[in-house]
């Protein structure tokens, strides 16, 4: 009996087109030198400037320099210019992912240390000639519970059923007194931290406060609804951030570490989120749909808060909480009818794209 050989198939591993595969060849040939391969590897490490780069490979300037330009033709690296200054940094996903879990981990660092201090902050406040002192973003919250619902009447037709209106007020509590209450800076976007070789650095605290830290946490779940920048991130990456700050401060609050504990706590301190975010960029009557900041690279305001709205409709049906999944997913629809289709089409962050 004898066999018959069949063809294996394959996918192709070229482009059909010849210039695209010069294109191919080009990405490749860049990676195909020594002095490329160790500046790409120094810049995985954090941004340099070409002065940083000539002083690690030891080269002349202008073929550092030479080298670099190649590395950025080919989307390896990015360049900034500050002044007469270039500075350079890799465009690997893997950099912004250690960033950004640094930055969780120095943010659970800070509540750790600055938990119990609560007196100490407000002595400082009155020695400044502050009588009192309260978060700023709990007075929009405060705001928001109360003026949203007829915005939303008027704006998008959409009316606020009493059980959705129980359930934040039920989350307002997060705002008062609680068992878990630490320093914030209030305004945590990435815009005000600083990534360090001795690792994250928040620098804005004019807006900073004691509260309760699942305000915070829930910050790393959108990500950032105060920010313009609020665009996607990978799958899975904010639970990893969250599992970062997680595993300092169960520290001090260590029932925090069960989720029967948190994952409530998280919830309603995303429901405060949503609520207010959609009070500051939902476009009223006769407004345009506008990105978040005309001025900085940023996401149109209906397609950010599409996507806060499908994340909590996500969560709160996996968490059971029909109510609140049902009004999401109503006011998602009512985004898609006012500003179309769009409006759920959420970009990654330049570094993940």
């Amino acid at each position: 009996m004898t066999s018959t050989a069949h063809p294996v198939s394959r996918t192709p591993l070229l482009p059909e087109d010849g210039e695209q595969v010069g294109t191919v060849a080009k990405f490749f040939r860049a990676l195909g030198d020594p002095t490329r391969l160790r500046l790409l590897e120094f810049l995985l490490d954090g941004e340099h400037s070409v002065s940083d780069c000539v002083a690690h490979v030891g080269l002349a300037q202008g073929r550092v320099s030479t080298h670099l330009a190649c590395l950025a033709d080919c989307g390896y690296v990015q360049a900034r210019r500050e002044g007469r200054w270039c500075y350079y940094r890799a465009t690997d996903p893997r950099v912004a992912e250690r960033s950004l879990l640094a930055w969780a981990r120095a943010l659970g660092r800070l509540h750790t240390t600055m938990a119990g201090r609560e007196a100490d902050f407000d002595a400082l406040m009155r020695r400044l000639g502050a009588n009192s002192w309260t978060d700023p973003v709990a007075d929009d919250i405060r705001r928001s519970l109360s003026e949203l619902p007829e915005l939303l009447e008027q704006s998008m037709g959409l009316s606020t059923p009493d059980a959705m209106a129980d359930r934040l007020e039920g989350a307002a509590q997060l705002l008062g007194p609680t068992k878990y209450r630490s320093f914030s800076p209030s305004d945590v976007c990435p815009d005000n931290s600083l990534v360090t070789g001795n690792g994250v650095r928040f620098l804005d605290f004019e807006w900073g406060c004691v509260r309760d830290i699942a305000l915070d946490a829930a910050y790393l779940q959108f990500p950032f609804p105060s920010s313009w920048c609020s665009y996607a991130m990978p799958e899975n990456l904010a639970e990893s951030m969250l599992a970062t700050w997680r595993s300092e401060i169960v520290e001090v609050w260590p029932d925090l570490d069960d989720d029967e504990v948190l994952r409530p706590r998280l919830l309603d301190a995303q429901m405060l989120w949503v609520w207010v975010s959609t009070w500051w960029y939902l476009p009223r009557s006769g407004q345009t749909d506008m990105p978040i900041d005309a001025h900085m690279p940023s996401p149109r305001r209906s397609t950010a808060l599409a996507d806060r709205w499908q994340r909590l409709r996500a969560d709160a049906e996996a968490a059971g909480i029909d109510e609140v999944g049902e009004y999401a997913d109503r006011m998602v629809n009512a985004l898609v009818e006012r500003f179309g289709s769009g409006a759920l089409e959420l970009r990654p962050y330049p570094a993940f794209r």
